[in-house]
């Protein structure tokens, strides 16, 4: 039985990983017979804020792992102790947390996720990022593979990356980008203002495309 690693960054959209987008993610895995393993690191947050408040009010750090807990059933494994040799295939959901906790102002990603996703990728296991989980993907990955991903909504990163060798491709957030190369599908997700039932579809056809896909075999491993 195939199983599908999703790399989590907290609960909720503001912060965290989108709820919408991870709640779709595992219903349609469950429909396939995926075994979903979610996983997060053992680290503080960035920063936590109450949403209640007008301006919201920060309330104090909290674990990754712990508020990831929170969005999912079952187990949130650690990153530390996952072993990417035993997944199918990497989900990085969207979420302002994908890139306030995994990116910094510099450019560089937080060792313990990057080492995961470059796993994955020089393991040939096919990757699918949605929303802000493309950053992620495209900043890990941007020295090995001159990536093709679906245009999310950071300009100003997507400008570095495209510097980088990056190109993106301006789709609906129900279509999905193939980079059928690199192994890298990639769908713009579900943002505050956009359609969720079209945004679902988007997921839905991504996690379709990654169960279907086959393992790539590297050729150089950097």
């Amino acid at each position: 039985m195939k199983k599908a690693v999703i790399l989590l960054s907290g609960c909720g959209y503001y912060e965290g990983t989108n709820p919408w987008e991870i709640a779709f993610i595992i219903s349609r895995l469950e429909r396939l017979g995926v075994i979903a393993q979610p996983t997060a690191p053992e680290e503080l947050m960035y920063t936590a804020r109450d949403y209640t408040r007008n301006p919201p009010s920060e309330t104090g750090k909290r674990n990754i792992l712990a508020e990831s807990s929170r969005i999912v059933r079952g187990e949130v494994l650690p990153i530390s102790g996952l072993k990417p040799e035993s997944a199918s295939f990497l989900i990085i959901p969207g979420g302002l947390g994908t890139v306030k906790h995994y990116i910094t102002d510099q450019g560089s990603v937080y060792p313990p996720v990057a080492r995961l996703i470059r796993a994955m990728f020089l393991r040939g296991r096919p990757i699918g990022a949605i929303g802000y989980g493309i950053l992620l993907a495209g900043y890990t990955l941007c020295k090995l593979a001159p990536l093709i991903l679906a245009l999310p909504n950071e300009l100003e990163m997507v400008s570095k990356l495209e510097k980088k060798g990056a190109t993106f491709v301006k789709v609906n957030n129900w279509e999905v980008v193939y980079d059928e190369e690199n192994g890298v599908f990639s769908t713009p997700g579900i943002d505050l203002s956009g359609s969720i039932v079209r945004g679902a579809h988007g997921i839905e056809t991504i996690v379709d495309a990654l169960a279907k896909a086959k393992r790539i075999t590297r050729s150089v491993q950097k």
